[in-house]
């Protein structure tokens, strides 16, 4: 299910300072609500977040009146971010390193024996992401660079390695009830379709708006609309994907509960064209509780499922992807 991948939603509604002024809204740089780095506005002095998780995901294919193919997945994932406010100047700068290793399964079809065989392949994913955020006038400005390292390791086959960056800038509004923003992420990456030693790896450009309400101090509400823009990776059997969900953020004295709901739109062009069960619609749900141990550490756990089915000209395609994750951060 290499196309349908979801991020965990983790998260805490505590009291804090941001850019001078109080700010109502501080959350784990895990967990859903966060998708521009101009959201480190939140840390106060020294901030480090962690978490570990485990993500299985699985999409079946079942042509009628054949056997069903399936790709599975499996991979641990560490989350590790560091967040350093220079007062002075109200420069938030840090890194943020997500480390992924797993394996990869699939059914294929043997023409030389007309029977199923599984292929195997180890993937290894590591990105780090140098981070920045900064007041400018009535808005935050922050800017975040992915320099992305993925290796893939057939099981009958010679290691593949690729390299590159992807840039994401973005702006925020924000006082003390209301944050609302813009992001885009773009890689500069190529795919290597001459060279077998270099991984191909097509990323799509992601343009995302987002925002969220305090109702009170203790609740608060949000979306987040995205568009990916499958359609610039092919054209003829892609075409752009919208992924929507509503956030919810609750606390309650030292516990910490978060929520989402999502939909993403199926993106292939036709059900002729670009049809499987990694392109289909999906939904998704996802919580959280997190406990503060001290007003400078809180841990927690969390959980997002995504899923989603369909069916053309009688070939009945699902995907389904589980993320369990342990966290915590500490303030110093």
């Amino acid at each position: 299910m290499k196309n349908v991948k979801s991020v965990l939603a983790l998260g805490l509604l505590v009291a804090g300072s941001a850019m001078g002024a109080e700010a109502t809204f501080e959350n784990h740089l895990n967990s859903t609500p966060i998708v521009s780095p101009a959201q480190i506005y939140q840390i106060e002095d020294i901030r480090t977040d962690f978490s570990l998780g485990v993500t299985n995901s699985e999409g079946t294919s079942k042509p009628e009146g054949s056997d069903e193919m399936k790709d599975t997945s499996s991979s641990t994932d560490l989350f590790a971010a560091g967040i350093y406010n220079i007062k002075a100047i109200g420069l938030r700068a840090g890194l943020i390193v997500n480390y992924g290793t797993g394996s990869d399964k699939s059914d294929q079809f043997d023409e030389t024996t007309s029977k199923t065989v599984e292929a195997k392949e180890d993937v290894t994913n590591f990105v780090a992401s140098p981070t920045v955020a900064m007041p400018v006038g009535p808005v935050v400005v922050g800017a975040a660079v992915d320099v992305t390292q993925s290796t893939a390791k057939p099981e009958d086959g010679d290691e593949a390695k690729v390299t590159y960056t992807t840039f994401r800038p973005g702006v925020l509004f924000q006082n003390k009830d209301l944050e609302a923003g813009l992001t885009y992420a773009g890689a500069n990456h190529k795919t290597n379709e001459d060279d077998a030693k270099k991984l191909a790896v097509d990323e799509p450009a992601r343009v995302t708006a987002h925002g969220r309400f305090a109702i009170n101090r203790d609740v608060a509400a949000g979306a987040i609309i995205q568009n990916v823009h499958y359609k610039g990776l092919d054209e003829d059997t892609l075409k752009d994907q919208t992924r929507v969900k509503a956030t919810g953020e609750f606390g309650m004295s030292a516990l910490k509960l978060e929520g989402d709901l999502g939909y993403n739109t199926a993106f292939y062009k036709s059900k002729t064209e670009g049809f499987s069960e990694g392109t289909i619609g999906t939904m998704e749900l996802g919580a959280a509780a997190d406990y503060s141990v001290n007003k400078d550490t809180a841990v927690g756990g969390g959980l997002n499922y995504e899923f989603g089915s369909d069916k053309a000209d009688g070939t009945k395609v699902a995907a389904n992807e589980l993320t369990v994750a342990l966290r915590g951060n500490m303030k110093f």
